[in-house]
């Protein structure tokens, strides 16, 4: 019988193991001691001696009742807590060191190994890559016994450290967590998408049952909304979540559908989503936009949600924030805002490793599974407008607009942070296959918007070709009426940013219909209209007189790259 089960055992039982554990020494007994091994001193200085048999029976006190306490499994992470401070006392007690000369009691300080033997004992601890070179990097995970899942919360641990030994100082604490770290034990992240971490328990979707949380999942995500299988959708005066959802949809089956498992995704981050959901609308307000966003942080709850704008992505400090989620948020993006890089974006999108460097702390690699969800009153602008970046957007517009009233602001100020709504949600999205998004038609066409908006050949091409009258057109002149659309746009050209030979591979994609592209056998001779001259002039004077003063005197019969109409 281990003393762990103790507490668990009739009280008959537990009295008869109790009178068999040691029992603290009596003060005549170690007075005797005293006396014998130091008998001319005793009779001298016996107020000392007395003093430190008193000590000695605190201690021994403290030794019994110590050990009891570390003998027993931690249930919560209080109880944890109550443990580690009574193995640092165990410690201590059992290496105090007493002058009996001076009656000096020198009570050392629990050493950085010896917090990290504390710690790895009592623990489960991990660092989760899926090799060795990930794992390098990694930062120590914890089983936390009161969310069950694995934290990597530094600030948790050093203080678990002060539970031990309020006097380590923060080299020390650090210390013992880089022990930690290099001494844990290696484990992939738990990736079963038949799994979805909520709040009282893991959902199994394959047996569509509760199971109790278990450290062999190496989760580091969960939602804080209870799965109940007998939540019911609540009406409450009149406003339901499955109405609410349809006006979103304006009563479009894809998009509800698109909806849902939006929802879905967000709860399960065992699922990498490989999309990022972009929230839209026209600028005009009060769309439910910023409510639907709200009813998604309300589902997975505080601490499980980080607030990441695009822009923030670029800054690798910032990232260590949203490690540990089940959702990634930027509400309110900037539209007009131009992202020159979002390499990274696509990197947390599709659940690549990435480089954390927060301020004050060692740069590590993580990996996130949290769904990315962004909302801007507009369409996003970016430099990589490649296939691989947008065929990663899922974008749903909300066109229907509210009434500003009090009953509507209760919508998402209470009722869609209702537990009871919240339970309903999460029933309904369990069911939801999210293995394949459906492709909505407004996503399509606002998928390309964003192309041609961003690429900009595309967009001079589709905004500016038809002005020019000419059936030849030298792609050097072409170029420069590029420049000259872009410097009337923005004030500016960055001539490094697209060379002609660049300007020309994209322009051959996207001539319109009937119009060719020859390198070097024709000329524009007579299909030439010198007016077209003027129009570069009209936006850019500058750049329209340079290109005249450069061409004017070039024989008709010049061959030189050109797009001719047939």
């Amino acid at each position: 019988m281990t003393k762990a089960k103790i507490i668990d055992l009739p009280k008959e039982q537990q009295q008869e193991l109790n009178e068999m554990m040691p029992q603290p020494r009596q003060k005549e007994d170690i007075l005797k001691t005293y006396e014998k091994q130091h008998p001319k001193k005793f009779k001298e200085r016996r107020a000392l001696y007395e003093k430190l048999a008193d000590e000695e029976i605190a201690r021994d006190e403290r030794l019994l009742k110590n050990s009891t306490k570390t003998a027993r499994d931690p249930e919560t992470m209080q109880d944890l807590e109550q443990l580690l401070k009574a193995e640092g006392q165990l410690w201590r007690d059992e290496n105090t060191k007493v002058n009996e000369n001076t009656g000096e009691i020198k009570v050392p300080k629990v050493t950085a190994r010896t917090i990290a033997n504390i710690l790895e004992k009592h623990l489960k601890t991990t660092v989760l890559g899926k090799d060795k070179k990930e794992a390098d990097k990694a930062l120590p995970y914890f089983y936390d016994l009161d969310e069950g899942i694995y934290v990597n919360f530094s600030r948790t641990l050093e203080q678990l450290c002060l539970k031990i030994e309020p006097r380590a100082k923060i080299a020390e604490r650090r210390e013992a967590i880089e022990y930690i770290r290099l001494e844990a034990p290696r484990n992939e992240l738990t990736t079963d998408e038949t799994k979805i971490v909520c709040n009282n328990g893991i959902y199994n979707t394959q047996t569509q049952q509760l199971e109790p949380f278990n450290p062999k999942y190496f989760f580091t995500a969960k939602i804080q909304t209870n799965y109940n299988p007998d939540a019911e959708e609540p009406i409450i005066n009149g406003w339901s979540v499955s109405n609410w959802f349809k006006e979103i949809a304006g009563d479009v089956p894809d998009k509800l559908t698109l909806l849902w498992q939006l929802i879905a995704s967000t709860i399960n981050s065992n699922y990498l989503q490989p999309y990022a959901f972009f929230l839209i609308d026209d600028g005009r307000g009060r769309t439910g936009k910023g409510t639907f966003q709200a009813l998604l942080m309300a589902l997975v709850g505080p601490g499980n949600y980080a607030s990441l704008k695009l822009r923030d992505f670029e800054n690798d400090f910032k990232l260590a924030q949203a490690m540990g989620t089940a959702l990634i948020i930027g509400d309110e993006n900037d539209p007009n805002e131009f992202h020159e890089d979002n390499s990274i974006f696509k990197s947390m999108v599709t659940g690549d490793i990435v480089l954390i460097n927060p301020k004050g702390l060692k740069p590590y690699t993580a990996q996130s599974r949290a769904l990315i969800v962004q909302s801007m009153n507009g369409r996003p602008k970016l430099l990589d407008t490649s296939g691989g970046t947008l065929r990663r957007f899922k974008i749903i517009k909300f066109l229907h607009q509210y009434k500003d009233t009090p009953e509507g602001r209760k919508i998402k100020d209470d009722y869609i942070t209702r537990p009871e709504v919240l339970e309903w949600i999460l029933k309904e999205a369990v069911k939801i296959d999210i293995t394949s998004l459906v492709e909505t038609s407004e996503n399509k066409a606002e998928v390309e918007k964003i192309r041609t908006e961003n690429d900009p050949v595309a967009y001079f091409m589709e905004t500016y070709f038809n002005e020019l009258k000419s059936s030849r057109i030298p792609v050097a002149f072409l170029f420069k009426f590029f420049q000259a659309t872009q410097r009337y746009e923005t004030g500016r050209f960055n001539s490094s940013s697209m060379t002609q030979r660049g300007f020309t591979r994209k322009l051959n994609k996207l001539l319109p219909a009937g119009w060719k592209y020859e390198r070097k056998s024709m000329y524009v001779g007579d299909f030439w209209n010198h007016d077209d001259i003027k129009i570069i002039i009209k936006y850019s004077p500058e750049i329209g007189h340079a290109y005249y003063e450069a061409t004017k005197d070039q024989p008709r019969t010049y061959c030189q790259p050109l797009i001719y109409r047939e």
